[in-house]
């Protein structure tokens, strides 16, 4: 059978690239609100302009729906912003304003769309107690139009993805019949494989988000100092994993005082400065901000903030050193190689790449949701179900559930 799909807040588009793989088509038409425009944009350029697909991009705070426009389709996905519930954030709380997206959008979608299945992504937290007055809102919305609820908490590395990135995934679905969806563990693939692709030269995306030469870094050069190698691909070769060098001069220099010495007698000040700051905090019982030059090996945390920046890859066979390229960034995120930012100056947009669901985490939940169409899935009634991909543990209306099939897990 051929299932209509749509999305709304696409941002960059990983989730309905995502879905458009899974369904074998382009969406029927693309909602978003003005916020979102310079995040939709690199979306819509692909979608529109790269790939002549002429899709309807619909502004719902700006304009008046064409009302010829077929509203009824199978399957949205949404991507709304996760800062009100990012452990990233400092004003992450149930109550932040941020939150209020996923409560416009899906009451949109329900009330006005309602297809059989709308589904987003969101932070961590929305599976926790921290998130808990989120989700309850989110079923609160469900019940009243007629859908049931559903959270699956998960990782990307569990999908094969080079990063750890836990994340939320939440679905609504017509009715009071909810899909288990099952476990998912794929071999995963190390970030080296991704980092080591060649770059075509004429790539509009083969820019290095960081100009700087990465062995030229004060953090870089005191982590080789204190580990007594002179070239990070020998550093690269002492690392298990990826290991962030601020840290690590930190733990190999023994002392603030070795540190501080050592960049005092290289003339760095600011450097000595923020270590005695570092120093002060660890004898108050704090932590200090490290967030900094990370040598990437093995696999990597969640691809946000300053990490594009600041991420130092090796390559094996030249054991050369260097910044991610905003082509690098894209393809951790599992993005089209034709894939593009759409911007005069796409380095500043970099972070929007971050904004971002990596492509082929969101398909094995756009997958999964094909089979629930099919009916290829057993079903419980339920009005919230929970289902953590990290512990494979399943609650169906807050009680431990067991399936019957011996074929549920994936692996």
């Amino acid at each position: 059978m051929i299932y209509k799909h749509a999305t709304i807040i696409p941002l960059i588009g990983g989730m309905p690239i995502a879905q458009q793989l899974t369904f074998n088509k382009p969406p029927e038409f693309v909602l978003s609100y003005s916020a979102f425009g310079a995040n939709d944009s690199h979306y819509i350029h692909w979608l529109n302009e790269i790939n002549k697909y002429n899709i309807p991009y619909i502004v719902l705070d700006e304009e008046n729906i064409n009302p010829h426009l077929n509203k009824h389709v199978d399957v949205i996905c949404a991507t709304p912003p996760c800062a009100g519930l990012s452990s990233f954030s400092v004003s992450s709380s149930a109550e932040n304003k941020t939150n209020d997206w996923m409560y416009i959008s899906a009451k949109q979608i329900l009330e006005e769309y309602r297809p059989k299945v709308f589904w987003g992504e969101n932070a961590p937290r929305l599976f926790t107690v921290k998130g808990k007055p989120v989700a309850d809102e989110l079923i609160k919305i469900g019940k009243e139009n007629g859908y049931s609820f559903m959270m699956y908490g998960t990782q990307s590395r569990l999908h094969g993805n080079p990063q750890i990135r836990p994340r939320t995934f939440f679905f609504f679905f017509e009715g009071d019949q909810v899909p288990i969806f099952p476990f998912i563990r794929k071999e995963q693939e190390m970030v080296e494989s991704i980092l080591s692709k060649g770059i075509s030269s004429d790539d509009l995306m083969n820019i290095s988000i960081n100009k700087a030469n990465p062995e030229d870094d004060p953090w870089v050069k005191a982590a080789m100092y204190f580990e007594e190698v002179e070239t990070l691909f020998e550093l690269y070769n002492k690392i298990p994993n990826t290991t962030n060098l601020i840290i690590h001069a930190v733990n190999k220099a023994e002392t603030f005082d070795r540190l501080s010495d050592y960049f005092e007698s290289h003339g760095l000040d600011r450097h000595v400065k923020k270590t005695r700051h570092m120093e002060k905090k660890v004898s108050e019982n704090k932590g200090y901000w490290a967030h900094g030059v990370t040598l990437v090996k093995n696999e990597i945390p969640s691809l946000i903030g300053a990490m594009p920046f600041s991420f130092i890859a090796i390559d094996e066979k030249t054991q050369k050193s260097k910044y991610l390229t905003l082509r690098d960034a894209l393809r951790l995120m599992k993005m089209p190689e034709d894939f593009i930012l759409k911007h005069e100056n796409p380095v500043s947009c970099s972070n929007h790449i971050c904004q971002n669901v990596p492509v082929l985490t969101a398909k094995d939940m756009s997958d999964q949701i094909l089979n629930y169409l099919n009916r290829d899935l057993e079903l419980v009634t339920a009005t919230e179900v929970k289902i953590s991909n990290i512990s494979k543990t399943i609650l169906v209306n807050g009680k431990p559930y067991r399936q019957n099939s011996s074929t549920f897990s994936l692996f």
